[in-house]
């Protein structure tokens, strides 16, 4: 589902929620902004989004492959699933001026805002005021991190900017983020301009690294979630008998209920 609002001259803005189908707050999402953007004067244009609707009904993370893993557009035909809703997607994120990517974790965790570290998207972040903001380390190379739909937008000269809304089981969490939207589409000067949004200096978590599976010995020292602060030089995991150490703070990011060898089972970032 793509649903547009224009109005007077202004940028293009695209919010896009369930780009993971077992991620709904993004359509709820959607929905309540539909309902309300029909009374505001809007100041460009607005393309909400519900970014895998086939994958949302089957309430799956994806139908075929990870739709926010293949924005490189690198494909062959036949096109699955995803790489058909991918290429429909481009071809409106690559003329866009600011993108709000509306996800939500696979465990529990606080809401956070993930960006590329720059002056002009951090101070976008610093909107939703949440407690963190996660960017990638200039030296962290991982090709599934640079081919996601706020890159896609970045490299395309917009600014992309994903809002992690908490737990994909808690749709309780639906008021603020929805309310955090207004502010943003206040911010950008687009829409809800009667509401004066409030910007907060927050923590800025780089990115360093991920710990990869060698075999089923793979486990974590505990269960952690987003945002675990394991100690310079301890225990975070242990494979073969041995454990994984890192000579930083570690903060825990992603961390993946199920483990699979020769896959990033967990995101290790620190503060900057």
């Amino acid at each position: 589902m793509i649903k547009k609002f224009s109005g007077k001259p202004g940028p293009k803005v695209v919010i896009m929620g369930s780009l993971h189908g077992n991620e709904p707050i993004g359509a709820l999402l959607i929905k309540e902004l539909i309902s309300t953007l029909k009374f505001q004067e809007i100041h460009g244009e607005i393309h909400l989004i519900i970014g895998n609707p086939k994958a949302l009904k089957a309430n799956k993370r994806f139908i075929d492959t990870d739709l926010n893993r293949i924005f490189h557009l690198n494909f062959k035909k036949p096109y699955n699933i995803e790489e058909q809703r991918a290429l429909k997607l481009a071809a409106i994120l690559s003329k866009t001026d600011y993108l709000l990517d509306i996800h939500s974790t696979q465990k529990q965790s606080i809401p956070f805002i993930y960006c590329k570290n720059s002056k002009k998207h951090i101070e976008l972040a610093e909107i939703f005021q949440t407690k963190y903001i996660v960017t990638a380390s200039k030296n962290f190379k991982n090709k599934k991190t640079t081919v996601s739909s706020d890159n896609f937008v970045d490299q395309n000269g917009g600014i992309g900017i994903t809002y992690e809304s908490g737990w994909n089981k808690d749709t309780k969490t639906l008021k603020k983020t929805l309310q955090k939207t207004k502010e943003f589409l206040s911010y950008i000067k687009v829409a809800f301009t009667d509401i004066k949004p409030q910007s907060e200096k927050t923590t800025i978590l780089e990115v360093q690294e991920y710990l990869i599976p060698n075999s089923k010995d793979f486990k974590f020292q505990k269960d952690y979630i987003n945002f675990d602060i394991i100690k310079s030089g301890k225990t975070i995991a242990k494979e073969d008998k041995k454990g994984i150490k890192k000579p930083y703070n570690s903060y825990i990011l992603f961390p993946k209920k199920k483990i699979e060898i020769n896959k990033p089972a967990i995101y290790l970032a620190k503060k900057i």
